[in-house]
């Protein structure tokens, strides 16, 4: 298999700590299952398939020049504030035949019912910020269609002025990004599949439910 190897880091500094101590401490042992994603990912690959491999390491704090990790910035942002959320289109950032599946193996199609689960779940966060651990992105560069697999994690406050203090939520996920529909998209970019992992108690512990 052919892969070069690129890493790009988001600031000049290093990181302060090594990002596999970061996951010992941070993610729980169900979170793991997206990184056996990438496992899997290159077993299954052809062998002759052309891959790019891009590694960016956060916090980013210059535009990245890759144009999936600028596309993930911006759908990011998308979720930082309460406004936002409620007035993007969903097909700025999901294919109209996108499917999401959680970590309990439901699944949830469309790009429109996507986009208002994601509300719901976040309603009750006055603040949503994500900060990005690493970000490793595989491109297929005949095809162009990447695979983006993230680790993350969430700041959230809740939006009642109950417990006002930050929650942080370890995330892990995988996009598959590609080519948007026509006259839809961010960048030409759209997400077709997402995989979560993270633990919906936390979650719902810190919006109160």
């Amino acid at each position: 298999m052919h892969v070069p190897y690129k890493s790009h880091h988001g600031n000049t500094k290093p990181p302060s700590r090594p990002i596999s101590t970061f996951n010992l401490h941070i993610l729980s042992g169900f979170q793991t299952l997206a990184f056996s994603d990438i496992i899997n990912f290159f077993q299954t690959s052809s062998t002759t398939m052309p891959l790019t491999t891009t590694i960016i390491r956060g916090p980013i704090t210059s535009p990245p020049n890759n144009p999936i990790a600028a596309f993930y910035l911006s759908y990011g942002r998308a979720f930082s504030a309460p406004s936002s959320r409620t007035t993007t289109l969903p097909t700025d950032f999901y294919a109209s035949t996108s499917i999401l599946k959680n970590i309990d193996n439901s699944t949830i199609s469309g790009a429109q019912a996507i986009w208002d689960y994601y509300i719901e779940l976040y309603k009750p966060f006055e603040k949503v910020e994500h900060e990005i651990v690493s970000m490793t992105i595989v491109s297929d560069d005949e095809s162009g269609n990447s695979t983006l697999f993230g680790e993350f994690v969430m700041g959230l406050v809740r939006a009642d002025g109950n417990g006002a203090k930050e929650v942080k939520l370890p995330q892990a996920f995988v996009y598959e990004i590609r080519e948007a529909e026509e006259g839809k998209g961010w960048g030409g970019l759209q997400i077709w599949e997402i995989r979560c992992y993270f633990d919906r108690g936390i979650l719902r512990e810190a919006g109160g439910v």
